[in-house]
């Protein structure tokens, strides 16, 4: 029997969670920290309306060790407020780089990854329409990317409009949906790699995720600005990408000082990067002919 979608997480990920329903929500989010304790990761919990007192209440309902785990500082619950509204107002630079240095805290004491569960609910106090939410989450895939966290981002379906879920959700590389079943997988998972300097791509880009993969592929760019060698996009894992996904490549080979080089390249994708000129960026390597 397949696991439920919660389960497939990995360290890495950084996934949309919309619901409808506050029981099955707090179940699946129960099960996603007592899965991060048993594997030895530190969680941080970001609690919207619900108290961090009540919150480890309803966990420890649900069989979650919460008294074990936040004694050896395992288990962290604040209120979102303190990270996204410190001062009284959303400062996505100063917001990003708090839960950064979490990211780094968890790896100096010991723990394999954070994860990061938060509740999404302080965003309905934004303006209306403003882009800084879709703007601070497609931003937020640099905390994850290399593989040291996973971030789970609560939004209630019942109260954000659509057209901002859609929005916000393309920022995400994957996105659950209030009715995911045993058979949901993260629709794209993007990894950096080192040694070579680039990025492995697994499952499929399109518009659902074309915010997440823009701004991982430019921040990778910005990181290999003085790089000798060719950015290498590992492509073997990928098994859908549309023409913008494609546009991007191609836009980023042409911008890289030293090109990109494309690795596992299916005839399907050369055949879409070839439609939209590839073979005439010196830039871009390892187009299937």
């Amino acid at each position: 029997m397949s696991a439920p979608p919660v389960e497939q997480l990995r360290l890495g990920d950084h996934v949309c969670w919309t619901f409808d329903d506050d029981d099955e929500r707090l179940a699946a989010m129960a099960r996603l920290v007592a899965v991060g304790i048993n594997d030895s990761h530190k969680v941080l919990y970001l609690t919207g309306p619900m108290r961090p007192e009540a919150l480890l209440d309803n966990l420890d309902a649900r069989g979650v060790p919460t008294g074990r785990a936040v004694d050896d500082g395992q288990l962290a619950v604040r209120p979102a407020d303190e990270v996204y509204l410190a001062h009284g107002e959303f400062d996505p630079d100063r917001s990003l780089g708090a839960l950064r240095d979490q990211v780094s805290l968890a790896r100096d004491e010991g723990w394999k990854g954070l994860r990061l569960v938060k509740d999404m609910a302080w965003a309905l106090r934004l303006e209306p329409g403003a882009d800084a939410l879709t703007s601070y989450e497609a931003h937020a895939n640099r905390l994850v990317v290399d593989g040291a966290a996973m971030a789970v981002c609560q939004y209630d379906r019942r109260l954000f409009p659509d057209a901002e879920l859609r929005r916000v959700a393309s920022a995400h590389p994957a996105a659950a949906l209030a009715d995911a079943g045993c058979d949901w997988r993260p629709a794209l998972r993007t990894r950096r790699t080192h040694d070579p300097l680039g990025l492995a791509l697994t499952g499929e880009a399109d518009i659902s995720n074309r915010h997440a993969f823009a701004a991982v592929l430019g921040a990778l760019l910005d990181e290999a600005r003085d790089a000798s060698q060719p950015i290498v996009v590992d492509l073997s894992g990928l098994t859908f990408a549309d023409s913008a996904t494609a546009g991007l490549l191609v836009r980023a080979a042409q911008t890289a000082r030293s090109g990109i080089r494309l690795v596992g390249c299916s005839p399907s994708i050369s055949r879409l990067l070839g439609v939209l000129g590839a073979g005439h960026v010196p830039g871009l390597q390892g187009v299937v002919a």
